[in-house]
């Protein structure tokens, strides 16, 4: 798995270090529960439907899933932000597989 290093921490909700992407909707196993991203980058995602009592800055095991639910790669998360009913939960990648690094970067650098 690649770990993935910041040399500082984004301070505020907006404060962002990569581009967020819509496009595609990233389906996800986060701890053993099925869903979506609501926007994602290579420095981590907000899980639409994904609201959690867990403690924040605890780490959650994920895979990144196709359409038939098959494993493309998988990642372990941080959460940021445990999320309710009308905001999604905010995670940051901790450590990602090379087959999930892949994957993301062949997203980001694909024709517009």
């Amino acid at each position: 798995m690649t770990t993935l290093h910041r040399s500082s921490l984004a301070r505020g909700p907006y404060q962002r270090h990569d581009k967020r992407y819509r496009d595609p909707v990233l389906h996800l196993n986060l701890g053993g529960r099925r869903c979506d991203t609501e926007d994602w980058s290579l420095g981590g995602f907000r899980a639409s439907g994904f609201w959690s009592a867990a403690a924040v800055g605890q780490f959650f095991d994920g895979a990144l899933l196709d359409e038939d639910d098959r494993v493309l790669g998988t990642f372990v998360a941080q959460l940021v932000t445990p999320g309710h009913r009308s905001a999604p939960a905010r995670f940051r990648f901790h450590r990602v597989s090379n087959a999930a690094f892949d994957l993301l970067q062949s997203y980001v650098l694909r024709p517009q």
